[in-house]
């Protein structure tokens, strides 16, 4: 069965409270993966210690949900080598589940480049680091990126050698650059579809398990209500049984925008999707 889960990119001081695990319980996400760092070449990250043990005890002790870790590695052997050593004890203290790196912006050919290195063997030195977290903490590994990454092709250096990959197929109404999209638009709430289609089929010949990032915000197209453009968008993803639909992101649902436009009306149709999958309404 798909379970769900957000992405958290609170501040730490509000994450580590029983009122932000009380919400995210309430909506029914039993995944948070908590954003340790920015999207910055230099690692960054943004917990203590003491904060991610005490996230880890509220949420995984007390509330029997999953901690993951999300970071967005750079291609520059010092800064993994900073960052491995410091998921180290992260791990441990979080009581994580999983090991999630965002290949993204940073992780593209240009960036390795700049770094003085290639993609290639950063990504073999970003494996080996990662596999023996793994193997110290007993954690599944995972990627995500978007649709048009190089990592969500068939030239992909990492993404076929973790455990789980998650997908971040967003339909909204407003691209990045501010532009409208349409209904019937490629990249709007139909559109999606094909990108689900095609990423589900390269996840398998990988023999990687298969997630999905859904967009809560922008979600009202003129003519349609919010909550038809949330169903068509999760529609897409839940015929292919992904082992997790995960949001994007923690701010929009339980988090600091939680009261603001069509925040509250997303969070309660997310609920009640969430309801229904487990009781086997949809499938």
């Amino acid at each position: 069965m798909t379970s769900f889960g957000v992405w958290v990119d609170d501040a730490p001081k509000v994450v580590a409270t029983d009122a932000f695990m009380d919400r995210a319980e309430e909506v029914g996400y039993s995944t948070l993966a908590i954003m340790l760092d920015s999207s910055r070449s230099a690692w960054d990250p943004r917990y203590s210690l003491q904060q991610l043990r005490e996230a880890g005890y509220l949420a995984v002790t007390n509330r029997d949900m999953e901690i993951v870790l999300t970071v967005w590695p750079t291609p520059h052997k010092g800064i993994l080598d900073e960052m491995f050593a410091d998921l180290d004890l992260m791990l441990d203290r979080s009581m994580a589940s999983g090991l999630e790196v965002d290949l993204e912006g940073l992780w593209k050919t240009s960036k390795a480049r700049e770094m003085g290195w290639n993609i290639d063997d950063a990504s073999k030195y970003l494996l080996e680091g990662l596999s023996k977290l793994r193997e110290r903490h007993d954690v599944r590994l995972e990627v995500t990126t978007h649709t048009g990454s190089l990592e969500a092709t068939a030239r992909a250096r990492v993404a076929p050698h973790v455990d789980r990959v998650l997908w971040q197929v967003y339909s909204t109404r407003h691209n990045w650059r501010a532009e409208a999209v349409n209904w019937r638009d490629r990249y709007g709430p139909f559109g999606r579809s094909a990108d689900c289609d095609r990423l589900a089929e390269l996840a398998k010949t990988w023999g990687v398990k298969c997630s999905f990032g859904a967009a809560v915000w922008d979600q009202k197209w003129p003519g349609h209500r919010v909550e038809e453009a949330l169903e068509v968008a999760f529609e897409n993803m839940i015929i292919h049984e992904p082992t997790e639909i995960r949001d994007w992101s923690s701010g929009r649902t339980i988090g600091r925008f939680r009261d603001a436009g069509f925040n509250p009306q997303i969070s309660e149709w997310r609920r009640d999707f969430i309801i229904r999958t487990r009781n086997g309404a949809i499938s």
